[in-house]
């Protein structure tokens, strides 16, 4: 084995190794940051989950927020069917919803003169 040939096939086999060592080094401040965010690490063939600590505190934030709205209003018939409407079906409460939404809009567009009912909005 000639110096050209050993020298060849040590760069190869630290090309890899040194590729990575180069990259942990120069993300080593952005790896600190996400390392509390490890959901689920697997060392096998490497894998890690992540998840966004602040994401996961607004959520729970917000749930606590919208019990304690939900708790201390009492639900008019159309909210109560909603609700029983989300249990069996959740994708057609939604749709219920949005129909109530929609129509609210257009009352007000038409309460605001944006609107008179009758004139043409330009469909065919």
């Amino acid at each position: 084995m000639d110096w050209l040939t050993f020298i060849s096939g040590l760069v190869s086999a630290l090309a890899w190794p040194l590729t990575v060592v180069v990259i942990v080094l120069t993300l080593k401040s952005s790896i600190k940051k996400m390392i509390p965010n490890v959901k689920k690490f697997k060392a096998g063939p490497v894998e890690a989950e992540f998840e966004k600590a602040e994401f996961t505190r607004e959520v729970k934030a917000l749930r606590g927020n919208a019990d304690d709205f939900l708790d201390d209003k009492p639900l008019n018939k159309h909210e109560e069917k909603l609700y029983q409407l989300s249990e069996i079906n959740p994708r057609s409460a939604i749709l219920e919803a949005w129909q109530g939404i929609e129509l609210s809009a257009r009352k007000v567009v038409v309460e605001k003169g944006l609107y008179e009912p009758g004139q043409n909005l330009g469909r065919s």
